[in-house]
């Protein structure tokens, strides 16, 4: 193993353990000549190693040694072959003169989490109450005291009708709509 990686053996088992079961980290030694590109045996891969990196991490890798970007993708979205959606960070490891020698990658399988925001999503959801009067989406009111609920109303009311109480008249109260 190149002596670059070494230190980064045990962040491998931490951040898989940190995320548990749904958290894939491997770690990428790109400096073999035999077998470029390969998994590291030590990891917490779902992914047989010797396995090659991916597509993405070869451009990444390229981009890396010209220089042309920065040396990690973080928070990606991405699928496997059976379709289940990852996010997933990829990070180019570098020797002491700048060369590429390795890449570690995190991919978590954020199926569970997509499962409860949809789950949420549909607990929070409210229908409108299409009557007219209620200027806020809260229409109903849950009061601890008839008195409130009656001053609550009153309000209400002169707020529709906008006059003051004092200087509405009996018919108007009774609902006659002469002055």
């Amino acid at each position: 193993m190149n002596k670059y990686l070494k230190p980064f053996v045990p962040l491998v088992d931490a951040i898989a353990a940190t995320f548990g079961q749904n958290c894939e980290v491997v770690l990428h030694d790109l400096s073999n000549p035999k077998n470029p590109w390969s998994r590291l045996p030590m990891a917490k891969s779902r992914t047989q190693a010797g396995s090659p990196i991916t597509d993405l991490g070869l451009r990444l890798l390229e981009k890396g040694r010209n220089r042309t970007n920065a040396d990690a993708l973080i928070g990606y979205r991405t699928k496997t072959p059976k379709g289940v959606e990852l996010k997933s960070t990829t990070v180019l490891i570098r020797d002491s003169v700048g060369k590429v020698v390795g890449c570690l990658c995190i991919n978590l399988d954020v199926t569970p989490y997509l499962t409860a925001k949809d789950f949420l999503e549909e607990m929070c959801h409210t229908s409108p109450i299409e009557e007219k009067g209620y200027d806020s989406g809260y229409p109903e009111k849950f009061e601890s005291n008839v008195d409130i609920l009656i001053n609550d109303l009153i309000a209400q009311a002169l707020k529709k009708v906008g006059k003051l109480l004092r200087i509405w008249t009996k018919g108007q109260i009774a609902g006659d709509k002469r002055p």
